[in-house]
This record gives structure tokens, C-alpha cells and sequence, in this order.
């Protein structure tokens, strides 16, 4: 009972993962994607304290290990959420009497929309979704540990609540009530921290995701802070006038020089140039190509995240001290292009989209900057940025376009703060600690680039836009400081993905798929390891002392061998939580299609052979263990156990590529025989007789592969062998 309040906190928040409202489907996924992750397992700020993440971890570590908890939740309260959402707030009523007032809510769940209260219990249909519910609990929990990746969900979930009707009444209230069940249900063991904590939390989730009941198209990236809708707007607005920017910007230019003519002292070359005659100064005119072309790229990528922040980095730091340029001449500039937009015939809708874009980018090109100018820590930091240079190469070199978002999508999280995973705790922290040192220094991107491509100059050729460009004008081309600045955006992706096992093998899955397609070797990675050991050495000097040494070799280590494995396909990559690749999913459904028709005289005669095989497997099952086999095909309940697991591996074929109903359906069916005391063997014999009748069926080799792999993940998963 008390773990079961305890999961009850964010039973509402996996609801978004379970219930169909969307007519004709069955389940919402929540997922998110992941561009840049800052982990702050150790730090005070964001949404809730170190202290208070560490409190709900451990209270949810223990509940979720009680396999009774899930359906006990959906049959108690899934619905008893919706009962106090709609002000119906009472807490003791019985859920009989709620669900006669309100039946409407299980009607929500199309799979057992239709079963009668008193059989929700033993219904093969509901007890999955629970078990789907315990798969999605796990993304809210663990996703505490960073602030960014805690955004995406909350973005999510309000996002699939908007289309449902939810209102931030709603939330409250399910936030206050869940107080006063904690605080009853776990006695003493909810004492003055833990109620703090959990206190927090439930705030933090509330109010985050009330702000969030929005289209998904209107809702802000937490990382930019622009939404879809924004970006859709200013880039199709922009495609209709960007043939006429440079006039656009020159006009901008001469009326911001007469607006403060100080502003004009900041281009040396035209700085004593009269304003009335710089349309004709050679010097001025290729400026003002140069920022018109910048914005045009700026605006061009503004979809793909890692390269909009590093277009801004490449801003913010190409004009921070000596050239000191003021935000208001930023803001100066951007009011004159809002004129300039408007005089163009930008409607007064995609006029509102570009105010909040150019507010965004002026808040990032003129924030303060932290980034320091020590040159020997700019040295040192260098060599650590090298170590995932390669990493985030992904985002910059694929042929034929100008750059590739480092992008994953999560949808279960095991964070691992204080376990022992590809690296320990240690090395993790060792790491990162060192890489916030070296990202500090807004010189250390285009350095760790240059000399990347000078050591390999056939790399160069990989970067489309400078590609051509001499070594010796790397330095200086925007293209080439935008691309670097792109990087530094991307490494934050891999050093804060460490403290999640999960999270850093989707992070391998994207880089080797995407480095795959580019011929991307292991030994490329290999030697690039070796160089980088050295040069860490020879830079940092004793800061490099044998702990950290250590770790950067570990961590190098495992992060070539990762990479160097998912050197494949995105199609045959193996999901880091499920084990399946898309390529095994498609065969497995598309084969299944053609057969699922006859699936129940197909598993009757698997039950058949499994039964002659291992008599004693019959016994299994009270109602028919005593009818002879031979008599089986004619016995009531043992053709209603052959509907009832046909039409289960049916379930579980049909939802495999939904992650979260997946996982569930596989708790479902580990909670559900454990008690049973089924060994591993008959499931194993049970797969193998499946493979026999599948190939009887005609399915091709290439197929089977693919259904013999799926079934060795749903045996592991309903039966691990420890």
C-alpha cells in the first residue's frame, strides 16, 4: 500500500502513455527527443534539488519492484485521477460508486472498454496497460536527473493532454489530493524530508506541465526556446523575400548608422565612410552580404537544433570583447528589420512569429558570457574538446547537405547516478568536471576543429561549406566558426549523456547509424582514441594525473567501442531498451499479417506437440491438466486458453513497435507467470515450436531470423535466466 501511493504520484502523468482517445488507436507513446541534455544529478538548481531527486529515486526504486502495484493502480486510481480532475474531489469514495457515476473514464481504454468492473482484475487486456503504465513511469522518474530532458516530458505530456481536454484545475487539484495520500498512506516513512521532496516534485510537475496544455506545434523546445509554429512561419515568410536580402540589410545598415551614428565606428573599414555614400564602398557592401547571408543560414537551419544554437554561439562569441557590440544595437537592428519585414508584406501573424524568434536570438547572442580567455587553459581545454569532436563530426559532414542534428529519442530512462554502468560513478563525474572547465572557452571550438582538419585533410572535403576553403583562412570563415560552434552545441549530448546507460546507448545508436552512411570505419575512431590519449597527456599537463587519465581512457574506450558496433544501418540497430531493431519489427508484423488469421489453430496445435513433449507442462493449466491430450481440441477451457494466448501474442505482435505497450506487455506477462511458477524451458520450447510452425507456413529464412531473435527478447524479458 505505500509503494502503491508512492506510484500513484505520476500515475497520471504515464497516463498520457496508456489511454486512447484518438479514435481508431489505442495508446499515446511519450516520448521526447533529446538534443542537448545538461545533467545535474549533483547540482542544487533547476526544477528540484539534488536531494529531492535522490528521495523520489529511492522511493520509486522500491515501489516499482512490487509487480502487484501496476494493475492495483489502474483498477484503484486511473480512474479516481479523472474523478478529482473534474472536481469530483473525493478521496474515500468507493470505486464501484465512481465508476457507476462515471463510466465514461474506462471507456477511455478501448481494449477494455467494454468488461464489466468486477473482471478488470483477471482481464488479460487491462492488466497490460498496467504493466504499460509501469514501463512509462519510468521516463517522468528518471528524467529527473536532468533539467533539459525533464522539459521534453513535461513538453510532452502537455502536449498530449491538450487534445484531451485537460485544464491546469485539473493538475491542481491532482497535485493536492496526492499530497494528502502520500502523507496517510506512508505513516512514518513519509516523514518532514520526504514530504518536502515529494512536495517539490508534484509542484514542479504540475505547474510545469499545466504551462505545457498547448498544440505541440505552440510548444516552445526547451533548449530554444522557439516553437515549431515560429519556425514554420519565419522560414516560409522568409523563403518569399530572401532573394532581396541584401538590399533589405543595406537598408537596415543606413538607417541604424543615422539612428546612432557610434554604431558605424564598429566596422573599421567603412567606419569614416559618409552614410549617404556607403551603397558604393566595396568594403561595406561585402559586409553587408556577409550578415545577410549569415541571417539567411541562420534562418535556413532554424529546424535543425544543434545547428541554430551554434549559429548563435558563432554570434554571440564573434562579437563579445574587443569588438563589444551593445545588445540595443542588436535590438536596434532587429526593430529596423521587423520594419523592414512588415514593409515587405509579412503578414501581422508571421510578424508576432518573428518578434519572438529575433527576441530569442538577441537574449542568446548578447546573454552574459561566461566563457573565459586564460590561454593555457584554452590549450588545455582544447585537447578535452577534441576527445568528442569526432562524436559530433555526425552533425556537420554528410555530403550533399550542410549539417545533421545529433538526435535521440527516449522513451525509458534508467538513470544511473550512483551505479556502476559503462563507466562508475566516478570516472562519470571526473569527466564531466573537466569538460565544464573545457567548454567554458568560447576560442576552444574553431581551435579543436582547425587542427582536427589539418591532421586529416581529407575530412575537410566532409564539410560541404568549406570545403575548399585554404587552412590557413579556416580561422576566419563563418562558415567554418559556425560549424565549430555547432559542435560545442553537440558535445554536451554525449559528456551528459553519461549518467544514464540507456540514454548514452541511444546516443551510440544515432552517431554509428548516422557515421554508417558515411563509410565511418572503426579503425577511424581507433586511432583517433590513440592520438587523443597522448594529447591529453602532453596538454594538460599534471591537471592530467593518473585519476583522471583513467577515466578519460575508459571513457574513450567505451565510447569507441560503442560507436565502432553501431557502425550499421539504422534499420539494424538494436533499441538499447527493448533489444529489437526496426528491420526485426517490420518482418515480424509484416509476416505475422498474413497468418495471424489462423493463429488459434496454429498455437492449439504448438499447446499439442508442447504437451506430448512435457506431459507434466499440461499441468499448468487446473481446468484441462486432466483431459488427454488427444481429446484437448474438443475441451472448452482449453480452447478458450488458446483464444486467450493467441489473442495475446496477437497484442504484443501488433503493439511491438510502441515501445512503452512493449515493455508492457512483456512486464505483463513476466508478473503473470512468476506466481505461476512456469520455468524458462517451456517458454523456450514454446518459441521453438512457434519457429517450426512459422517455417511449415512458408515464412522466408530472412524472416524467421527476425522472428527467432524477437522471441529470444520476449523469453528473456517474461523469463530471465537470472
Amino acid at each position: 500500500m505505500q509503494s502503491l501511493k508512492i506510484a500513484l504520484f505520476f500515475a497520471f502523468v504515464a497516463y498520457a502513455s496508456s489511454c486512447s482517445q484518438a479514435p481508431g488507436t489505442t495508446t499515446t507513446t511519450v516520448t521526447t527527443t533529446v538534443t542537448t541534455v545538461s545533467n545535474d544529478e549533483d547540482s542544487e538548481s533547476g526544477l528540484l534539488s539534488s536531494n529531492d531527486r535522490r528521495l523520489i529515486r529511492k522511493t520509486w526504486d522500491q515501489a516499482k519492484k512490487d509487480g502487484d502495484i501496476p494493475p492495483t493502480i489502474l483498477y484503484r486510481y486511473a480512474f479516481k485521477l479523472f474523478q478529482f480532475s473534474f472536481q469530483f474531489a473525493m478521496l474515500y469514495v468507493s470505486f464501484p460508486s465512481f465508476v457507476v457515476a462515471h463510466p465514461e473514464y474506462q471507456k477511455m481504454f478501448k481494449s477494455f472498454a467494454t468488461v464489466p468492473q468486477n473482471e478488470l482484475l483477471g482481464n488479460g487486456n487491462f492488466l497490460a496497460q498496467a504493466y504499460t503504465i509501469l514501463a512509462g513511469l519510468n521516463v517522468v522518474i528518471q528524467s529527473l536527473s536532468s533539467q533539459e530532458l525533464l522539459a521534453n516530458q513535461i513538453n510532452a505530456l502537455g502536449g498530449a493532454h491538450q487534445p484531451r481536454g485537460a485544464t491546469p484545475i485539473m493538475f491542481e487539484q491532482f497535485g493536492a489530493i496526492s499530497e494528502e495520500v502520500l502523507a496517510e498512506e506512508l505513516g512514518i516513512a513519509f516523514n518532514a524530508e520526504a514530504r518536502q521532496a515529494w512536495k517539490n516534485g508534484m509542484r514542479a510537475l504540475v505547474v510545469g506541465i499545466s504551462k505545457n496544455l498547448k498544440k505541440s506545434e505552440d510548444l516552445a523546445d526547451p533548449q530554444t526556446k522557439l516553437t515549431p509554429h515560429q519556425i514554420h512561419d519565419v522560414q516560409r515568410s522568409w523563403e518569399t523575400i530572401r532573394a532581396n536580402r541584401n538590399a533589405m540589410i543595406s537598408s537596415i545598415f543606413i538607417k541604424l548608422f543615422k539612428e546612432t551614428p557610434r554604431t558605424q565606428k564598429h566596422f573599421a573599414k567603412f567606419s569614416t565612410v559618409a552614410v549617404d555614400a556607403l551603397s558604393g564602398n566595396a568594403d561595406y557592401n561585402k559586409q553587408v552580404a556577409l550578415v545577410a547571408d549569415r541571417l539567411d543560414t541562420i534562418i535556413s537551419a532554424m529546424d535543425d537544433k544543434l545547428q541554430l544554437l551554434g549559429n548563435i554561439n558563432y554570434m554571440r562569441y564573434t562579437h563579445q570583447p574587443p569588438r563589444a557590440i551593445h545588445r540595443q544595437t542588436f535590438e536596434d537592428f532587429a526593430r529596423l528589420l521587423i520594419d523592414a519585414l512588415t514593409a515587405s508584406g509579412v503578414s501581422s501573424d508571421d510578424m508576432d512569429s518573428w518578434k519572438g524568434v529575433l527576441t530569442i536570438f538577441v537574449n542568446g547572442i548578447t546573454c552574459c558570457l561566461y566563457f573565459q580567455s586564460n590561454s593555457s587553459l584554452k590549450m588545455a581545454s582544447l585537447k578535452i574538446f577534441l576527445l568528442l569532436s569526432v562524436i559530433a563530426f555526425v552533425s556537420a559532414c554528410k555530403p550533399g547537405t550542410t549539417t545533421t542534428s545529433v538526435t535521440t529519442t527516449v522513451t525509458t530512462v534508467s538513470a544511473d547516478d550512483g551505479q556502476e554502468g559503462i563507466l562508475s560513478s566516478h570516472e562519470r563525474s571526473v569527466i564531466r568536471k573537466t569538460w565544464d572547465q573545457a567548454k567554458k572557452d568560447g576560442d576552444v571550438p574553431p581551435q579543436v576543429l582547425f587542427r582536427f582538419v589539418t591532421a586529416h585533410p581529407e575530412y575537410q572535403k566532409m564539410f560541404s561549406k568549406f570545403a575548399s576553403v585554404p587552412q590557413n583562412e579556416l580561422l576566419g570563415n563563418g562558415n567554418f566558426l559556425a560549424q565549430a560552434y555547432t559542435i560545442l552545441a553537440g558535445l554536451n549530448v554525449v559528456i551528459q549523456s553519461l549518467s544514464s546507460q540507456e540514454l548514452l546507448a541511444n546516443q551510440l545508436n544515432a552517431l554509428g547509424g548516422a557515421h554508417q552512411a558515411r563509410a565511418v570505419t572503426p579503425i577511424m575512431f581507433e586511432q583517433f582514441g590513440a592520438i587523443l590519449e597522448e594529447v591529453l597527456a602532453e596538454e594538460l599537463g599534471t591537471a592530467f594525473n593518473a585519476e583522471a587519465k583513467s577515466a578519460w581512457k575508459n571513457g574513450l574506450a567505451a565510447l569507441v567501442a560503442g560507436i565502432s558496433k553501431t557502425l550499421k544501418k539504422s534499420e539494424d540497430l538494436a533499441d538499447p531498451q527493448t533489444k529489437l531493431t526496426g528491420h526485426q519489427i517490420r518482418d515480424v508484423q509484416r509476416t505475422w499479417e498474413n497468418i495471424r488469421s489462423e493463429r488459434n489453430a496454429m498455437i492449439s496445435s504448438i499447446f499439442i506437440k508442447l504437451f506430448k513433449e512435457t506431459p507434466r507442462t499440461q499441468r499448468h493449466f487446473a481446468k484441462f491438466s486432466a483431459v488427454a491430450v488427444d481429446d484437448l481440441s474438443g475441451n472448452a477451457d482449453y480452447n478458450q486458453q488458446v483464444a486467450l494466448v493467441a489473442d495475446r501474442l496477437d497484442t504484443i505482435i501488433s503493439a511491438m513497435d510502441d515501445k512503452l505497450q512493449l515493455l508492457g506487455n512483456i512486464n505483463y506477462m513476466k508478473y503473470t507467470h512468476i506466481k505461476r511458477g512456469i520455468a524458462r524451458q517451456t517458454f523456450e520450447d514454446f518459441g521453438r515450436l512457434l519457429i517450426d510452425v512459422l517455417g511449415a507456413k512458408g515464412i522466408a529464412s530472412d524472416d524467421l531470423d527476425s522472428w527467432k531473435g524477437v522471441l529470444t527478447v520476449f523469453v528473456n524479458g517474461v523469463s530471465p535466466k537470472n
